[in-house]
């Protein structure tokens, strides 16, 4: 990831009393957006309001999501934001507090390691790619238990950072300092620097 270019925004807390958590990749469902929607409707069916919800994608289940967001009720906290070209994702990055992905099968992530260097605490399914670039000090990782699990497990999540800001901002920094030491271009530089080195040996 280009830690140069996607950098933390101007502090957290920036939203006053309303936590912004974000969410970006195709709206299908093996990126969990189902998942995510019935957290959300957890979480405010445990009193927990106080945050929102935006989505940036397209996908099949964007008329699917629309509907289950208007029969749940949730107008005020899920916000589809549709396509987003990468300057307008980097500021959503900026403006978030947390970033979320419950995604089913991701092998790489890149998404992660970029809310990572803008220095955003992560929510993400303890499973491939994700399992290895989020670590408990950068997120929570959700393990793969079963459907009515894992939601209850993700609104579990979505609350304690939603109602902890000190939990957020102190995961958010170890978030950055693990994409700057570990997925930064010049780590990458690094590895490959040593890797031929020990190969020329």
């Amino acid at each position: 990831v280009d830690t140069e270019l996607f950098m933390p925004g101007s502090g957290k807390s920036k939203n006053g009393p309303l936590i912004k958590i974000f969410f970006s990749g195709v709206l299908d469902s093996k990126k969990g957006v189902l998942l995510l929607i019935e957290a959300v409707k957890q979480c405010c069916q445990r009193g927990v309001r106080n945050f929102i919800v935006e989505m940036a994608g397209r996908g099949g289940l964007e008329d699917k999501l629309k509907h289950m967001i208007k029969t749940y009720g949730l107008d005020d906290h899920i916000k589809l934001l549709g396509f987003l070209p990468k300057n307008e994702m980097i500021k959503k990055y900026q403006e978030s507090d947390i970033y979320c992905l419950p995604t089913l099968r991701e092998p790489g992530g890149g998404a992660i390691l970029e809310a990572m260097s803008c220095g955003l605490p992560i929510i993400t399914s303890d499973y491939g790619g994700p399992a290895i670039s989020v670590t408990d000090e950068c997120g929570i990782k959700i393990k793969m238990l079963g459907y009515d699990s894992y939601i209850e497990q993700l609104a579990d999540a979505m609350e304690l950072l939603v109602n902890d800001g000190a939990r957020r901002i102190r995961m958010g920094l170890k978030a950055r300092e693990r994409a700057e030491k570990k997925f930064s271009l010049e780590a990458l530089h690094m590895t490959v620097a040593n890797i031929y080195g020990q190969m020329t040996a």
